[in-house]
């Protein structure tokens, strides 16, 4: 009986065309998954260092740090005891002239000009001088003016005068004011033991800064050295980074 002849011209033909679609499909899963995981670790972020931050008179210390994830309306910060919703305080490192954002922030310049947005999971680190550095990806350099996460929290990047309830409170730069909706105030000077925490008494609250804007922070407006009016945005992440913004 005759053997049938086997083409293997034909047969190579047949298995080229089978395993180049395969090593197509298996790159393309290899970069979906490094894909993936880049943008997993740009959504989260775990800090393995003592951090504290100021939500009432008292300093809350994190000893062994967070881990905070962005998902689509929030950034939830897990404390290790409980995982809350960020609501803009940022997060100091012990022992460090530096903070990381919790959520994004919006700089406003010493000249009353908007600097562009500095986005949340950003570590700013003090040099002195009222120069902050970024860890952006491009060493983008701050001097001076304030961040202002669109709502309630404001970080001076520059000594300011606070003035609420007849009273007045120097701060040093680098330190914040969250005002409650207008209804409430807390103070905390970089460097301080204690922050100031008070009900407003319907005066109203506003801080001066070094550079002549006054900052109306129970009405979210501000005053430019010559008087103009300016309403402050509620939505930082409307703007380009910061270091794009200002190369323009």
């Amino acid at each position: 009986m005759k053997k049938p002849s086997i083409d293997f011209t034909e047969l190579k033909k047949r298995r080229r065309e089978i395993i180049v679609p395969l090593a197509l499909m298996a790159g393309l899963l290899v970069a979906i998954f490094i894909v993936v995981q880049f943008l997993g670790r740009a959504e989260r972020v775990t800090i393995d260092e003592t951090l504290y931050q100021y939500i009432f008179e008292t300093a809350d210390v994190y000893s062994d740090g967070v881990t905070m994830k962005k998902d689509e309306d929030s950034v939830l910060i897990d404390y290790g005891h409980q995982t809350v919703t960020s609501s803009g305080y940022p997060l100091y490192f012990q022992g460090q002239d530096k903070l990381i954002l919790t959520e994004s922030f919006l700089y406003l310049q010493r000249d009353g000009n908007t600097g562009g947005k500095v986005s949340y999971f950003t570590e700013i680190t003090a040099l002195g001088n009222e120069t902050f550095q970024l860890d952006d990806g491009a060493n983008t350099t701050l001097k001076g003016g304030m961040l202002h996460n669109g709502g309630d929290v404001f970080i001076f990047l520059e000594p300011a005068t606070v003035e609420y309830n007849g009273k007045t409170k120097e701060i040093a730069e680098f330190s914040y004011v969250v005002c409650f909706q207008g209804q409430s105030i807390l103070i905390w000077s970089y460097g301080d033991e204690e922050a100031v925490l008070e009900d407003l008494d319907g005066s109203g609250a506003s801080v001066m800064m070094e550079n002549g804007i006054e900052v109306d922070v129970a009405n979210d407006v501000y005053y430019r050295a010559n008087g103009t009016k300016y309403l402050l945005f509620t939505d930082p992440d409307i703007f380009d980074p910061v270091s794009t913004a200002q190369e323009e």
